[in-house]
């Protein structure tokens, strides 16, 4: 009436160690915090409006003077600086989101530059150095308090 057939005596142990008879599953990836979650996304929303503000100075007419350089010039360039430093931003944000321990060293280095340009926007333009110390402070705090993530994401691998 069984139609099973009996366990076998000595399964094959990949690991050297005895058979216990119970099937113990390999252990998942361990799945991403909000708080990570939520560094990543400030990181990429932050790096869309930072290519965003280089589109608009780049199409500004001439809105950008410094003595001795064409003004031309200089909305390039900090166009270029806008968009190359929205590129990292964004490649931050995606890597943080695949818990790659790449992408929260980088994370951590644009985090540290954004509180300090924050401070020194801080004297200038009040709110908004203090936002962009906020929310770069909130995302250096989310990639140091959970970088056991990210190593625990790299031994799964």
């Amino acid at each position: 009436m069984n139609d099973l057939p009996p366990p076998p005596s000595e399964p094959y142990q990949p690991s050297g160690q005895p058979y216990s008879g119970i099937p113990v599953p390999r252990a998942g990836p361990p799945r991403r915090p909000g708080v990570v979650t939520g560094a990543a996304v400030i990181l990429i929303v932050a790096g869309v409006l930072a290519i965003i503000a280089g589109f608009v100075v780049l199409n500004g007419s001439g809105a950008l003077e410094v003595p001795g350089a064409d003004a031309d010039e200089v909305s390039t360039i900090v166009a270029v600086v806008a968009f190359g430093l929205g590129a990292l931003d964004i490649v931050a944000g995606l890597l943080i989101m695949r818990l790659s321990s790449g992408g929260r060293v980088l994370g951590i280095v644009i985090a540290v530059l954004g509180i300090l340009s924050g401070l020194a926007q801080l004297s200038s333009s009040g709110p908004s150095g203090l936002l962009s110390i906020a929310l770069y402070a909130f995302v250096l705090y989310a990639l140091l308090a959970y970088g056991f993530v990210f190593r625990q994401a790299a031994e799964s691998r």
